[in-house]
């Protein structure tokens, strides 16, 4: 049997291998080229489709093997062409905002400016406190009264005492049983124990619950292991 058919006898005879007309070696090279002159400059984001579409494009019959190999590694060569610029953004940004967690955590710069923005601010407020005491202790001892109506009145404002109330509560060590009320910490409970707590108490008890969880260690024993799902992180040395 001949099989060396030419190309104008495959496309006469309406045959297509993959699905797909056979072209001349002069046709696919062009092909190629245009396709890459259209991933010039791709995004990361375009990267990643064009990546995850090449293997539906050959099993659909649009590239041929040969073009799925050299696509994926025009592909790697944009990615490699990118990497020390890619690089020097994650370091950048993880310097910025910190990464990691226990020994390996990277307190970023912001968090770092926020810290001492937040000592600064308590030492501020500590001595600020102190401040507004001396005035008020320097007003009542000079025989001062509270309001605005009685204070130094100035070009910038008012100096005046302001007065306010707070309940002293008695210490409950101290009471009868009677006055005391127990606030309940959060805490886990099975729903066989929940079931088993009287009608009262488990109405009391339903507007407290937040989430249902599971018991991990019983499930498993009975179900095995939870599934796991594989999540794939970008990450730079």
């Amino acid at each position: 049997m001949e099989l060396g058919l030419t190309t104008e006898e495959y496309r006469s005879a309406g045959y297509a291998l993959d699905n797909r007309e056979v072209e001349t070696l002069e046709e696919k090279n062009k092909r190629k080229e245009d396709r890459k002159m259209e991933n010039k400059n791709l995004s990361l984001y375009s990267i990643t489709s064009l990546g995850r579409g090449l293997e539906d494009m050959y099993l659909n019959g649009e590239i041929d093997g040969e073009e799925l190999k050299d696509s994926q590694e025009f592909l790697i060569a944009e990615l490699e062409n990118r990497s020390e610029n890619i690089i020097k953004f994650y370091k950048k940004m993880t310097s910025l905002i910190g990464e990691g967690t226990g020994q390996n955590k990277i307190v970023g710069a912001i968090d770092q400016e926020i810290d001492r923005l937040k000592e600064y601010k308590a030492f501020l407020q500590k001595g600020f406190k102190k401040f507004t005491i001396d005035g008020a202790n320097a007003m009542l001892a000079v025989g001062i009264q509270s309001g605005q109506s009685k204070g130094i009145k100035t070009a910038n404002g008012i100096l005046f005492l302001s007065k306010s109330s707070k309940e002293i509560k008695p210490n409950p060590d101290e009471v009868i049983a009677k006055y005391k009320i127990y606030r309940i910490k959060e805490f886990d409970i099975t729903d066989e124990d929940f079931n088993q707590l009287p009608d009262n108490l488990r109405d009391k008890f339903k507007p407290l619950i937040k989430e249902v969880k599971i018991d991990k260690e019983l499930y498993q024993a009975d179900n095995g292991n939870f599934k796991k799902e594989e999540k794939y992180t970008m990450k730079v040395k």
